[in-house]
């Protein structure tokens, strides 16, 4: 395990892989391996094997926001939009109060042409992180807000702002 979270750590996902299937072999079962497979297997592009390892995960750990989150990127990824929607709704369902999660839920239900969907992710974003001072939260609240035409500009702007008064370095 430990040799796949350096090879991890320095950008070589094929070793990764590697390290951490031999891991799974050695030492049988963990999250953190197949946690890290998954990631390996993501930056490898191969989406449906990642896939694989976040659905073993979510079997060891079912209330843990995360593999469900590393799983609906994949799906996004591979077009199985319907698929991505889900894990992305149970993220939110489990409780990860996170905006980039909101975010990414409403980017899925635009590419799976749900204009209701997003507009339902918007809504719900709009009410929990447009009066936030935490300035991740108004940045992806901007960028979502960015995607939907009848957003006035000057409210896109105004989140842009906040964000950005609050930590300069995101200019």
């Amino acid at each position: 395990q430990a040799l796949g979270e350096v090879h991890s750590g320095l950008k070589r996902p094929t070793e990764a892989v590697a390290a951490f299937s031999k891991a799974l072999e050695v030492g049988g079962e963990t999250v953190a391996v197949r946690l890290g497979r998954g990631g390996a297997y993501r930056q490898l592009g191969q989406f449906a094997d990642a896939a694989a390892d976040f659905d073993r995960l979510i079997a060891l750990v079912p209330y843990a926001w995360q593999p469900w989150l590393q799983r609906g990127f994949c799906h996004a990824t591979l077009g199985q939009w319907d698929k991505a929607q889900s894990d992305y709704d149970k993220v939110i369902e489990i409780g990860a109060d996170q905006p980039f999660v909101f975010y990414q839920a409403g980017l899925v239900a635009l590419g799976h042409n749900d204009a209701v969907a997003f507009e339902a992710k918007r809504l719900v974003m709009q009410k929990r992180y447009s009066g936030s001072l935490d300035p991740e939260a108004a940045w992806w609240t901007a960028w979502l807000w960015a995607h939907e035409a009848s957003t006035p500009p000057a409210d896109v702007l105004a989140l842009a702002q906040r964000a950005v008064l609050q930590q300069p370095l995101n200019e």
